[in-house]
């Protein structure tokens, strides 16, 4: 087991369960999970190895006591400093994630929001706009109609009607769509 704590620099922590949750952080740091309450850590392990130092995680989020997202970016090294957004999703509380179809050349702070009505519509937001999932993550659309600023920094589900989500934005405001999405 690991101390994820010591030294790390972490951006945030999820629980699926009361035992079972992950912790992420900067560049430079991995991502690790928990199934004892967060008492002991783990390495989790990012498609078939183990999570790579140079992904830093922004947010993430579990729809059920399995199911979990998490979001960050990645330097390509093509040209230097070149970042791509990268979002993977695990079924079994954070042992083991995969990558989705999820693909973005802008990797800045990225967020995440779960429908609460039905899981398996998942937003992610960056610094280029709003994508949707209504797939649990298999596709992604752009959702951005609307939209005079793309550089959102986090999102909000109205958990009465998940039609209703608010995108606030660096600089620019906050937008409101009534339509899951469709316009802002």
């Amino acid at each position: 087991a690991e101390d994820c704590g010591n030294g790390a620099n972490l951006r945030g922590v999820a629980f699926a369960t009361p035992e079972k949750g992950i912790a992420f952080g900067e560049a430079g740091d991995k991502l690790f999970f928990s199934v004892d309450g967060g008492n002991t850590w783990e390495t989790a392990t990012v498609d078939g190895k183990v999570s790579d130092e140079k992904v830093g995680w922004f947010d993430g989020l579990f729809s059920d006591g399995l199911t979990g997202w998490v979001v960050g970016s990645y330097d390509t090294g093509n040209p230097p400093g070149k970042r791509v957004s990268y979002l993977l999703k695990t079924t079994d509380g954070g042992a083991t994630w995969t990558a989705t179809s999820f693909s973005s050349y802008v990797g800045s702070d990225m967020c995440l929001a779960i429908d609460p009505l039905n899981t398996a519509i998942v937003y992610a937001s960056n610094a280029g706009g709003i994508w949707k999932s209504s797939d649990g993550g298999a596709t992604w659309v752009a959702i951005t109609t609307g939209l005079t600023n793309t550089q959102v920094r986090s999102l909000a589900i109205n958990p009465a009607n998940s039609q209703v989500i608010y995108a606030a934005t660096d600089g620019g405001g906050v937008f409101k769509t009534l339509n899951g999405g469709v316009s802002w």
